[in-house]
């Protein structure tokens, strides 16, 4: 990953730094130079954003985040003339905030910030912005979404600042960003360094932890009934797969199945009811893994030890395995109010560290401990198939009944395909890594049309089929196989009248 991309800190420098390597991906006549003044006020703010964007000749609709407005469909729906200019102007608006915000809490002497009727965001004692930096990850496509991870030892707190700081230029400013995709995430990581080792989590925490791959899958699929969720073949599948890695016997593998579709229903139906997500939630848990991970910092620090020598954490009285699970499950339990997160950080780890990033892989044997900065650590085989499920969700998101192949929701299926080699299910060579070159190919190029020629629900029946097949299963099977597949689908078509 680019370097400009990466641990970019608030000040001008190197926002601009980032801002004017970003732009280069689409240039334009109109340079839009990010300005080095200083706004004292969220008004001006938003004055100066208003007065940048007609200077553009780029009208600002108004942002309902109820409507099906999103950047997507808003730069589509422009001239293509106008597209060019519409993208950059959003990066402009992004590096103005980051801007604002860092002189806004650096300027603050209150204990406290609001904005707007915002909850009251608490500012610590100890808090510098020079401690934090953020980085982006993903496409610089025309229709891309901003994604930013923000790390530091507050990161909750500065996320619910900006995020209050994006409704209130929405609402009362004009300026619709939060109807164009700029996502922020806490740091799947600990301490910005640290990863949990998760092949040393029990059975016990690695069903839990299928269970929070499926309320990924129930959020990103929008499943809300009271009846029970309709789960996509290629679901019950890789949950099936998952089950009997974890030990259940075939003769109990239907009640298990069934027991965990509906565990993992009442989870997602409690932890968000009716689908209602909870940013406040989010930095609530993001907060205490910072709480906790600051604790376990100070005792290193005090003692002199080494977060990844297990024995020393343990004779200073650390309870190393629950506190790895739990900073773990914490994180995903935050991460399930943000719709555009994946919930699982092994699942991050797959896709930030190993694709976006391209962490290598290296040749020395992983370490045991339950902490380490190895990001291999992060993630086993069945983890792969965990994120798998994950990018399931995704791709069922962006391909309900009736669409083929849609742009912008493409990407999961080369996940899903990669995520299955990982997991030893597909091999390298298969005809399936092929298609998902050439998707990512048509996907790349801004001149594509909007709709592609491959068929993406006939790819995963092929898919499942072929996953059958090499598990050994037999004829019975497979015609299950298509009575569950066609019930699936008359549910979804019942649902949607």
């Amino acid at each position: 990953m680019a370097e400009w991309m990466v641990n970019r800190s608030f000040d001008y420098d190197s926002v601009n730094l980032y801002y004017t390597h970003k732009i280069t991906a689409f240039p334009t006549s109109d340079l839009l130079n990010l300005p080095a003044e200083t706004f004292t006020t969220i008004n001006d703010l938003g004055k100066h954003l208003r007065n940048t964007a007609a200077t553009i000749g780029l009208e600002l609709p108004a942002c309902n985040v109820s409507d099906m407005y999103t950047w997507g469909n808003f730069i589509s729906n422009l001239p293509s003339d106008k597209q060019y200019n519409a993208w950059k102007y959003r990066e402009y608006v992004f590096g103005c905030t980051m801007l604002f915000v860092a002189g806004y809490v650096s300027d603050t002497e209150k204990d406290h910030l609001m904005i707007g009727s915002s909850e009251p965001r608490i500012l610590h004692s100890d808090f510098k912005i020079s401690d934090y930096s953020f980085s982006i990850v993903g496409s610089s496509t025309l229709t891309s979404d901003i994604d930013i991870t923000i790390q530091g030892p507050h990161a909750a707190f500065l996320i619910s600042v900006i995020e209050d700081l994006f409704i209130i230029l929405t609402t009362d400013e004009g300026i619709p960003i939060r109807c164009w995709d700029v996502e922020f995430y806490g740091d799947f990581k600990l301490l910005q360094s640290m990863f949990v080792n998760f092949s040393k989590f029990r059975t016990a925490h690695k069903m839990l932890l299928l269970s929070y791959a499926l309320v990924s899958y129930y959020r990103s699929t929008h499943q809300v009934a009271n009846s029970p969720p309709t789960i996509h073949p290629n679901v019950e599948f890789l949950v099936r797969t998952c089950l009997k890695m974890l030990g259940t016997p075939d003769e109990k593998m239907d009640n298990a199945y069934k027991g965990i579709v509906n565990d993992s229903y009442k989870v997602w139906r409690t932890t968000a009811p009716l689908g209602r997500l909870n940013r406040e939630k989010f930095y609530s848990y993001l907060g205490s893994v910072e709480n906790d991970s600051s604790l376990i910092q100070r005792m290193i620090n005090m003692n002199g030890i080494a977060m990844s020598d297990n024995t020393a954490m343990r004779e200073n009285g650390i309870d190393v395995e629950g506190l790895a699970f739990t900073l773990f499950y914490n994180v995903g339990h935050g991460n399930i109010h943000r719709a555009e997160s994946y919930v699982l950080p092994s699942t991050a780890v797959h896709v930030v560290e190993f694709e976006q990033k391209k962490a290598g892989a290296s040749t020395l044997g992983l370490p045991e401990t339950w902490f380490s900065s190895n990001a291999r650590i992060g993630i086993d085989k069945f983890g792969y198939l965990l994120s798998a499920i994950e990018q399931l969700g995704y791709l069922e998101h962006y391909h309900p009944s009736g669409t083929t192949c849609n742009k912008k929701g493409i990407k999961y299926f080369g996940r899903y395909v990669r995520a299955l080699v990982l997991a030893g299910l597909l091999p390298e060579d298969s005809q399936f890594t092929t298609i998902y070159k050439q998707l990512n190919v048509y996907r790349s190029k801004a001149d594509t049309p909007a709709v592609c020629d491959v068929d993406i629900p006939k790819m995963l029946e092929k898919i499942l089929n072929e996953l059958r097949g090499m598990s050994g299963g037999s004829r019975r099977r497979r015609r299950k196989t298509r009575k569950h597949r066609r019930h699936y689908h008359e549910l979804k078509t019942v649902r949607r009248k």
